[in-house]
């Protein structure tokens, strides 16, 4: 993986792969400030396999993976593949989204060896 040196490199990858998409799927909506954070202490890296995009966060006990696809298969294959650029780390992918539109996600995690740790259930309420 390379390490990422400034926020358009992200915009790119980003872009590129939106290009190719017919079903672009994400779990990474960068914010600026945050990313120049992660950038300025050297904690960014991303690696592109297929037409997946990833991004990795490294953080003490484990790395954080994002990705940008341009479709579920794009992003089975990517993750197939995965292994070859990541050395021997936890990872951690927050997978977004309503839970009928990203059982296929989840699918596709689970058969890359990835195991569901907690959900996450957000509520509202309209005043």
């Amino acid at each position: 993986m390379d390490k990422v040196s400034n926020f358009t490199e992200i915009q790119s990858e980003i872009k590129a792969i939106k290009a190719i998409s017919d079903g672009f799927i994400t779990n990474f909506y960068p914010e600026i400030d945050k990313i120049n954070v992660w950038i300025e202490k050297g904690q960014l890296y991303k690696t592109t396999i297929g037409d997946t995009a990833f991004f990795l966060k490294e953080k003490t006990e484990f790395s954080h993976l994002f990705y940008s696809s341009a479709s579920i298969e794009a992003l089975n294959y990517s993750l197939s593949h995965l292994n070859i650029f990541i050395d021997k780390t936890h990872l951690v992918a927050d997978i977004i989204g309503k839970e009928s539109d990203i059982k296929s996600i989840v699918h596709v995690f689970k058969e890359n060896g990835f195991c569901l740790y907690t959900t996450l259930n957000r509520m509202s309420r309209n005043t």
